[in-house]
């Protein structure tokens, strides 16, 4: 029999491209590259300095700057260079005896020598290195946190060295360990998490550490790593352990329900969604440990689905076995054009608020901020844009705590507490 080399050539080069394709729809973001920051403005390395990367990007810059820090926290250096990878953003902080806090960072993204703000699509960022550092009076924990809204998240979840955990518009990722790395190593997946922000053009991170050595301090070296990262291969379930999954649209939410057989040895189950077939992230987790005896179901509500079509999936994993699957993929699609104002965010930044407002369609807002009392703090009128809107509000100065806002458009009026901090 003869074999048609010419066939399989073609056959393989095909296969090769498919191949490709998948995995640029699934890790498509090309690396960003962070050297040589300028200072443009400000004092450096003191909050308000304003930092500039060039060209992070084809047609594109990465404006950083500092927005705060608490604890005692100083910052030593904006970006080492010396250790880590070009693609990471790597600030240097000194962490003191006896204190907790940050260094938080404003990252902007421009067009390239214009200045004009721009929207990325996805933007994965990934904090590498959250490990610790032991003393002879105590230990220093590194934190890390990353602001999205809304976003997507992953790390490593049969990895015992890291708590993660989410806050309002904020995923909070503490070392439990503290145990030192030597490096800042891209393989050590259990040191690491991943966000993934959609559709912004800036957003905030926070460098920091919690240290309860009342004699040691320790420079610390963070790495935003501008790059999603996968934690584990997993398999696909098989229908004897995932007897059911099911979602379906409830008025604004999505609600999904399942049953698990009592075959296995999971001890965790995380719920995905993703807005592509590929790039999923983690929207919860139930603690499934000592139900294996008996068919379980669960239910879960995603009260913040993506407007259009949302994918979602389950995730199953045993920590001892450090084995993971997944389920078959379920589509839900939402309402592509949504009829009244949503405001995103919760959270406000007093020194660089910014607010994020959803809107039908494009229209003039007065915007109105009261304290629980009745005071005023401000009152303006904004441009919405159809879709997703970031609006800078004007610092808030000595205000702090609790507020409700208040979004007036020709169509629509709605409240919302918000806190400011």
């Amino acid at each position: 029999m003869k074999t048609n080399s010419k066939g399989i050539f073609v056959t393989r080069t095909v296969l090769f491209i498919l191949f490709s394709l998948y995995f640029l729809t699934v890790f498509g973001q090309s690396d960003y590259s962070f050297k040589n920051a300028v200072l443009i403005s400000g004092p450096a390395l003191q909050t308000g300095a304003k930092y500039k990367f060039s060209n992070v990007k084809n047609g594109l810059d990465v404006f950083v700057t500092i927005t705060g820090k608490t604890g005692g926290f100083t910052l030593t250096e904006i970006d080492n260079q010396s250790t880590g990878y070009d693609e990471a953003f790597q600030p240097t902080v000194k962490v003191p005896e006896n204190a907790e806090g940050y260094v938080e960072f404003l990252v902007e993204f421009a067009d390239a020598g214009k200045g004009i703000a721009q929207v990325q699509n996805l933007v994965p960022i990934t904090c590498t290195s959250v490990d610790g550092a032991n003393f002879t009076d105590g230990v220093m924990y590194a934190m890390d946190q990353v602001q999205f809204f809304p976003g997507y998240y992953n790390y490593s979840i049969t990895g015992n060295k890291l708590e993660i955990s989410t806050h309002a518009d904020w995923l909070v990722i503490n070392n439990t360990s503290g145990i030192k790395y030597s490096q800042i190593d891209t393989t050590a997946k259990d040191l690491m998490a991943t966000v993934v922000n959609k559709n912004v053009s800036k957003f905030l991170i926070r460098i920091g550490a919690r240290n309860n050595s009342s004699t040691h301090s320790e420079f610390r070296t963070g790495s935003f790593y501008f790059k999603a990262f996968g934690y584990g291969h997993m398999n696909t379930l098989p229908n004897r352990t995932m007897l059911s999954f099911s979602g379906a649209k409830k008025q604004n939410f999505v609600e999904l329900k399942g049953l698990l057989s009592p075959s296995h040895s999971y001890d965790k189950l995380v719920i995905e969604r993703a807005v592509s077939p590929n790039v999923f992230g983690q929207i919860g987790k139930m603690d499934i440990s000592g139900i294996g005896n008996s068919d379980f179901n669960f239910t879960f509500l995603d009260t913040k689905p993506e407007n259009g079509t949302n994918y979602y999936r389950i995730r199953l994993v045993g920590t001892s076995t450090n084995i993971q699957e997944i389920s078959n993929t379920l589509m839900v699609k939402m309402e592509n054009n949504p009829k009244e104002v949503a405001v995103i965010n919760s959270i406000l930044n007093r020194n660089n608020p910014l607010l994020t407002i959803q809107s039908p369609g494009d229209s003039e807002a007065d915007l109105l901020l009261a304290d629980l009392s009745g005071r005023i703090i401000l009152n303006i009128k904004s441009k919405l844009n159809s879709g997703i809107n970031n609006i800078n509000l004007p610092v808030f100065g000595t205000a702090k705590g609790n507020f409700v806002l208040v979004v007036k458009t020709k169509n629509n009026t709605i409240s919302k507490q918000v806190m400011v901090q």
